[in-house]
């Protein structure tokens, strides 16, 4: 991290087909990811998903020292991503949000945000041409409303000036 690079990969993990490639971090997120790493490294904590300490192996097992059955379902409710919502007649915490959904509005953002395609697939960890099949409309959606943004503020200069 002190590149400003974030390895997606851990040091013992295997190399399979899903791509884990390294990303450039923001500057402001980078800010932020060196300041955990050291209060982590502070309690001897290496990995970057951890409740007080205990890593997370892969998200859907169970989680050494924790009840959880799911621990993707922890790190969502505590980002404030889960609802109250009444299923079977009981109020339960759920939510939709997922790894995939995550790094779908991600890339989305991204090109609202007029990033390009090799911007958002790099940040992503998927290839450029995947961006534009599957995102590709998001840059439509982001240029509709700029010039819907810069007709209203060109109209409302002619009001002004009637």
């Amino acid at each position: 991290m002190q590149l400003g690079v974030m390895h997606r990969r851990g040091k013992q993990e295997k190399i399979t087909k899903k791509r884990k490639p390294e990303c450039k971090l923001d500057r402001k997120l980078l800010w932020f990811c060196s300041k955990w790493q050291e209060a982590d490294a502070k309690q001897g904590i290496t990995h970057v998903i951890h409740i007080s300490g205990v890593p997370m192996k892969t998200i859907g097992s169970n989680w050494a020292g924790t009840k959880s059955r799911n621990p993707w379902s922890k790190i969502v409710e505590r980002a404030g991503l889960a609802i109250d919502e009444k299923i079977r007649g009981k109020v339960q915490r759920s939510s939709d949000v997922t790894p995939h959904v995550l790094r779908h509005t991600c890339v989305s953002w991204l090109l609202w945000e007029r990033k390009t395609s090799e911007e958002a697939a790099e940040v992503a960890g998927m290839t450029a041409a995947m961006v534009e099949q599957h995102y590709g409309h998001h840059r439509l959606i982001s240029e509709h409303y700029e010039r819907a943004k810069a007709e209203r503020i060109a109209a409302s200069k002619i009001r002004s000036r009637g």
